[in-house]
């Protein structure tokens, strides 16, 4: 019979990601992060439990980010009206100019974290 400490580290092993880990699996979680079907970052904020903390969302992330994105805040509003214009292909080159890579920096470092890889990969 299994004490709840071995139930509880069973549990835990189970969660890390796989030791021989590769950029590749990383980039690929991060690609699914950026359309919205990633299964280690939630979108939204998620409670784990009663007294267990949150998982943090990308979505509250991502707002930050696009915030700190530019030197001033009007490149969200550039991208917000060109949509409502429907000048999709303006809005798009806005987005890729000013939001995709700071957009992909915040995905990488939340799956990372959500992998177990941050302390890893920094040691």
């Amino acid at each position: 019979m299994q004490t709840a400490m071995q139930i509880c580290q069973e549990r835990h092993d189970h969660r890390l990601p796989p030791e021989d880990y590769t950029d590749e699996l990383v980039d690929a979680e991060v690609a699914r992060v950026m359309v919205l079907e990633s299964t280690v970052v939630p979108f939204f904020d998620q409670r784990v439990g009663a007294g267990r903390g949150h998982v943090p969302g990308f979505a509250l992330n991502a707002s930050e980010t696009i915030a700190r994105a530019c030197d001033h805040e009007c490149m969200d509003v550039q991208l917000v009206l060109a949509v409502l214009a429907g000048e999709f292909d303006r809005a798009q080159r806005i987005a890729e100019k000013a939001f995709r890579q700071p957009l992909e920096s915040e995905a990488r470092a939340m799956v990372m974290k959500s992998m177990g890889l941050l302390a890893r990969v920094c040691q």
